[in-house]
């Protein structure tokens, strides 16, 4: 590529309304969340530079040699009207669905943690996976492959994208264990070296099947391949997915606590759940998003994400399974 073609293709990109449209996005979320007592500019400002631009920095760097795996996507407007009732659908799960479900089994099964706990797999791999896989796989006429699921994703893993998943794997280990709120615990020594040595490679085999394959495969395979086939655009599908990833986590935060790994406390506002979710998860997000238009591979975004979520899930684990 020239560098008058290269200018020509950053200036597009700058132009980007999808683009603009985001950052505008961020920032009012992060006006608004300003007014909460609970975050600061201080932790704007590094979650911006560090996760914002750092970890999307190294996405994109450790991703330069990787060679992405192909399918085809190309959404209709009829499939676009099922993608976004799903989506829908997803909200109305995680707002109403969660506790009704839970409100139909008897008690004594809801006070096992261990129940629970496998319980809410089960019923995140059908609400984010085997639903949507069968529906629109059936609906379409897509393949497996189509989904990200074929032989490729193994054997290019340990070629061309066996460097992202060190990269950003060790990285993000780094950054939860020194100043992350979920591995506080660890650093304090609450825990043995043998919990460690057990809980460790258990829990990253749970978060590879919670995180990685739930999340990744609803946000990245199923919403942002088809959001970015067809609007055109990739930046499109980071945008919109990066959102929808973002807010579909203020829920959780709002009725089940799960901002305290967070620092918003048990029971955030509804509109502090929302304006974090979009000013600091989104930004995740787009870091998930950049390796996978880079790689195509579930397998890579698997084991990432597991990567991510396992320090600040560790205690509990370790708490629930009395390890």
């Amino acid at each position: 590529m020239t560098s008058e073609n290269l200018s020509t293709s950053k200036t597009i990109f700058f132009k980007n309304k999808w683009l603009i449209g985001g950052i505008l996005i961020y920032f009012a979320s992060l006006a608004i969340l300003f007014q909460s007592d609970k975050y600061s500019a201080v932790e704007a400002v590094f979650a911006l530079v560090i996760i914002g631009f750092f970890f999307s920095g190294v996405a994109w760097l450790a991703t330069k040699w990787a060679k992405p795996l192909e399918f085809s996507i190309n959404p209709t407007a009829k499939e676009m009207i099922y993608v976004i009732g799903y989506v829908g659908f997803v909200f109305f799960y995680l707002i109403f669905g969660v506790s009704l479900i839970d409100s139909l089994l008897p008690k004594s099964w809801l006070a096992s943690e261990q129940f629970v706990f496998v319980f809410k797999i089960i019923k995140k791999l059908l609400a984010f996976v085997i639903i949507p896989y069968f529906l629109f796989k059936n609906l379409f006429n897509y393949s497996a492959k189509d989904f990200g699921f074929c032989r490729e994703v193994l054997t290019e893993f340990f070629k061309s994208h066996l460097p992202v998943v060190i990269a950003v794997s060790v990285f993000m280990l780094l950054l939860q264990y020194f100043i992350g709120n979920g591995a506080k615990p660890i650093r304090n020594g609450e825990f043995s070296t043998q919990q460690l040595l057990i809980a460790l490679p258990l829990c990253f085999i749970v978060l590879f099947f919670e995180v990685g394959l739930v999340e990744e495969f609803f946000y990245r395979v199923f919403l942002q391949s088809r959001f970015a086939a067809f609007f055109k655009s990739e930046v499109a599908g980071i945008v919109i997915v990066g959102l929808i990833f973002a807010v579909s986590h203020a829920p959780g935060m709002i009725f089940r606590q799960a901002g305290n790994v967070d620092g918003l406390g048990t029971a955030p506002h509804a509109w502090e759940a929302i304006t974090y979710t979009v000013a600091v998860i989104s930004l995740i997000s787009i870091m998930f998003g950049i390796v996978w238009i880079r790689t195509r591979n579930l397998l890579v975004l698997m084991v990432i994400h597991a990567m991510t979520d396992l320090l600040p899930n560790l205690t509990e684990f370790i708490k629930i399974w009395k390890i």
